[in-house]
């Protein structure tokens, strides 16, 4: 009877671990961002111009790299509007109330493309340093994501952040209404 309820338990605990929320995924203790944005009538080649041209333009990012069907960069002193959001300042995630630092990789394909953000971290003033995604937002030596009420209200709030950051349909919008 014991070993059964242990197995029962274990299993349970198995299944409630968390190693994906929302966009957010733990990949080998890092945790990542990824979302598929979809478009209509666009082949790879002219996407991955048009989303240079009309996104890209206005984010200030380092270390540009173009490849067929790849483009990846850093982007620096990133701020989330987590007022936006629904967010209080000394009400919200600390990690979301500063700027942060992080690696974006973006892949292109007919009709679709994929954000994928990684190395994310916030640089506070000194003495305090850097605070890596990575850590605040997991427990258990990085296997799965915190439950925190604060930290998951601070990740959609990020999410949505991205999510807005890296749309095509809007920026096209934004570009359209003169």
């Amino acid at each position: 009877m014991k070993k059964v309820l242990f197995l029962i338990v274990l299993v349970s605990s198995i299944g409630y671990s968390q190693t994906q929320i929302s966009g957010f995924k733990l990949v080998d203790k890092k945790v990542k961002w990824q979302h598929v944005f979809e478009v209509t009538n666009y082949p790879a080649d002219s996407l991955q111009q048009i989303f240079i041209t009309n996104v890209l333009s206005k984010i200030n990012t380092n270390n540009l790299n173009e490849l067929p069907h790849r483009v990846t960069f850093t982007i620096n002193n990133d701020e989330v509007d987590f007022r936006k959001y629904g967010g209080k300042w000394g009400n919200t995630w600390l990690f979301v109330e500063y700027a942060l630092n992080y690696f974006v990789i973006i892949d292109f394909k007919d009709n679709k493309y994929r954000v994928t953000c990684s190395d994310v971290k916030t640089v506070f003033i000194p003495p305090l340093g850097v605070f890596k995604l990575n850590n605040t937002a997991t427990k258990k030596r990085q296997t799965i994501f915190t439950t925190n009420k604060t930290v998951l209200r601070g990740l959609s709030y990020l999410e949505k952040h991205l999510k807005g950051k890296f749309n095509l349909k809007t920026a096209l919008k934004e570009n359209n209404n003169w």
